[in-house]
């Protein structure tokens, strides 16, 4: 059974949240849903404007920072005057993020997928692929179940 709070955030059953976590919901429109059995590993942030949703049985190492909006950067006036960019972001069922890992907007982890500790996830990756570095990209596919 799901958990949900007053402040858009949705735990889906056998959610395991380690200590540290911030949720840091930046509209009062923005949503976070975790899936069954996720886990999520000490001082991650989640910095969301819009909506990031992760499906069952992801793991997310320590450390990891994901967010789904930008500040724009256009010169001629001060960035706090800009406004943001937002796309959301989506991390499939079964992937595994390694510690460490920055995930920004618009992004959507395949199923199965992993991102190896560090990356900085700045497109999609497939379904079942393994990808890497900064940006991250794709090194190689896993075999299915």
């Amino acid at each position: 059974m799901a958990i949900e709070n007053t402040r858009g955030l949705k735990l889906g059953a056998r959610a395991q949240i380690e200590s540290n976590i911030s949720f840091k919901l930046v509209s009062k429109n923005a949503c976070i849903i975790l899936g069954d059995s996720v886990f999520v590993g000490r001082n991650s942030i989640f910095d969301i404007s819009q909506k990031l949703s992760i499906g069952d049985r992801v793991l997310i190492a320590p450390n990891c920072f994901i967010t789904d909006h930008n500040h724009n950067i256009l010169s001629g006036s001060r960035i706090v005057d800009q406004g943001i960019t937002e796309a959301p972001v989506a991390i499939g069922d079964d992937a595994w993020i390694g510690a460490n890992v920055c995930i920004l907007p618009g992004v959507k982890i395949g199923k199965g997928a992993v991102i190896g500790a560090g990356a900085v996830v700045t497109q999609s990756i497939p379904d079942l692929c393994v990808a890497v570095g900064v940006p991250a990209r794709v090194i190689r596919k896993r075999e299915p179940c």
